[in-house]
């Protein structure tokens, strides 16, 4: 009996092993089907290995919240010890630290509050009185930004991310006030003002465009990085204010297409700019149409008038020519003026695109103090007297921006190449002729 459940017992265990030999054999036959498929797509390029789970990078925490140098902020930082002493002495002090007088600070404080807010959770919140003081001192001086952020005692990335953020925002707070489009009736006053001022009939404005320079530095890498290099294209009133502005790029290749490129280029050469319609230019009957003047790098237009070149001109085209050049020193003195108030534009080492933020910014500043002068005392004024060209007596007297600008190393702009940025049209040669014989007969018959 004994032996017979012995037998049945070795008989259940060689079964368990058989059954437990298929499952082996079943397991190894699925991973060997694995390891074909798996080799099949690895042959094919189709494997791909999962990917690991993206580990979070911890941010290390701050030292401080506050450096302990800059903790004396409130009571020793320039914002809190100078501007007050300012503010108890006349304005003139103010205009010469800042450019403008306190009743100017205070307006464009109330400007900018709207567009730049800042939730109070810092223990020791940057104010929007002090974000404009520290980006109009940067302006105004030229001092470096590391320089003007151990003055306020600020850290110098507070500072630099202040005046980025200042100069965009005084751009949206000014330009619709200050830059507006120009309307039909706008151009209608430009034109009486350079009538009255300089004794040229229908001109609407003076136009330019000026390459803005950087350092070799700069200019080898934007090379390098195929960035493309920034122009200025700007037209004035008589009272030295910018009427339109644009910033405008291009490549060493593409420069002659520059101006027809533009904007108000593009509108200027093809009609489409909103000028008032053809007016009389005297009592002599004669009419041409509204026209901006521009130097001989420009195409002679119908509504752009460009002096006669050459060295065999007729003394009728010399006379033109004597009033050409007479308006366009207008031109001159406006970006003489803008450069030599801030003096920030004589810094080149900044990339394109901060350089735009900046000139936009000193662009709308200065129509703002401009436009401000006529109600403004003798020594608060943004263009004082003898700060800009004067004639006397039929001879020229240059103005102190001269002085300033002339003392730079560096040229913050140059002119345009001497070549003509298109074709002339027949229309501008008629044009220009009737403007000669006009200015002929009435000032020098």
């Amino acid at each position: 009996m004994a032996s017979e459940q012995e037998r049945m017992m070795v008989e259940a265990e060689l079964l368990n092993i058989e059954e437990q030999l298929a499952i082996l054999r079943s397991m190894q036959s699925k991973c060997q089907e694995e390891k074909s498929k798996y080799h099949e797509r690895e042959v094919r390029g189709q494997f791909v290995t999962p990917r690991k789970k993206k580990e979070k990078i911890r941010k290390r925490p701050r030292r401080w919240d506050v450096k302990p140098e800059n903790l004396v902020r409130p009571e020793e930082g320039e914002y809190s010890v100078v501007l007050s002493a300012l503010q108890d002495k006349a304005d003139e002090k103010l205009v010469d630290y800042f450019l403008l007088s306190a009743d100017a600070f205070n307006d464009l404080a109330n400007r900018l509050k709207p567009i730049i807010y800042h939730q109070a959770t810092h223990r020791m919140p940057i104010h929007i009185n002090e974000r404009l003081a520290v980006t109009l001192r940067i302006l105004a001086s030229g001092e470096s930004q590391s320089t003007v952020a151990n003055a306020y005692k600020l850290s110098t990335g507070a500072v630099c991310g202040i005046f980025t953020e200042v100069c965009k925002a005084l751009w949206t707070a000014l330009q619709t006030d200050f830059l507006p489009s120009p309307t039909v009736e706008k151009w209608e006053a430009i034109k009486a003002d350079f009538w009255q001022q300089w004794n040229f009939p229908n001109c609407v404005g003076v136009l330019d465009a000026k390459r803005v320079n950087f350092s070799p530095q700069t200019i080898h890498a934007l090379e390098r990085s195929e960035v493309p290099l920034l122009a200025l294209v700007a037209t004035c009133d008589a009272r030295y204010r910018f009427t339109t502005m644009e910033v405008v790029t291009f490549q060493k290749e593409s420069y002659g297409d520059l101006f027809k490129n533009s904007t108000l280029g593009s509108k200027l050469l093809n009609g489409n700019l909103d000028l008032p319609p053809p007016a009389s230019v005297s009592e002599f009957g004669v009419s041409t149409p509204d026209l901006f003047v521009a130097d001989a790098a420009f195409p002679l237009h119908n509504n752009l008038m460009c002096p006669f070149q050459g060295t065999d001109l007729s003394r009728e085209e010399q006379i033109y020519n004597l009033h050409h050049s007479r308006v366009m020193r207008v031109m001159e003195n406006t970006f003489g003026i803008l450069v030599a108030r801030w003096r920030f534009l004589s810094q080149q080492q900044y990339k394109p695109d901060k350089m735009t933020t900046v000139l936009k910014a000193c662009i709308v500043l200065h129509n703002f103090l401009a436009s401000n002068d006529d109600k403004s005392a003798p020594g608060l004024k943004y263009i004082p007297a003898n700060f800009a060209d004067t004639e006397s007596m039929g001879s020229v007297q240059l103005g102190e921006w001269r002085q300033v600008v002339n003392s730079d190393d560096k040229r913050v702009f140059d002119p345009v190449c001497p070549q003509q940025f298109a074709s002339s049209n027949g229309d501008g040669i008629d044009v220009r002729t009737t403007l000669m014989e006009y200015l002929n007969l009435a000032f020098h018959f």
